[in-house]
């Protein structure tokens, strides 16, 4: 054995630590409202297409079709809060980072 020492296998490495920027820390920097926006938008694909798509969309009365961008809303629906309805249906507001139904959008903004 020439004298080395016989370790008994591989040695594992530690795995890399994901540090945050000190500048961002001391700015308290957010998330940008547009990031989120994109977040919440999706495109239609089949999954979504094949559950979704039975009564459609809920401000338009359209089925959705493939590569539609939909997004999860609030409404003036009286059985649930959100609903998926076409992106042109929809507004997003950056203080609540929330989608509303356009026009149920506007009568709050009115109250």
């Amino acid at each position: 054995m020439n004298g080395m020492p016989v370790t008994g296998g591989l040695q594992k490495r530690a795995a890399p630590v994901k540090t945050v920027p000190d500048f961002m820390i001391a700015a308290n920097i957010k998330e940008d409202p547009m990031q989120q926006k994109a977040k919440s938008t999706h495109l239609v694909d089949l999954d979504i297409l094949n559950t979704h798509n039975e009564k459609g969309c809920e401000v338009c009365n359209q089925k959705f079709s493939l590569g539609d961008t939909v997004v999860m809303a609030c409404g003036p629906w009286p059985d649930e809060c959100i609903k998926l309805i076409h992106e042109q249906e929809a507004v997003f507001d950056d203080n609540t980072r929330t989608w509303y139904e356009r026009s149920y959008y506007r009568s709050l903004a009115q109250s």
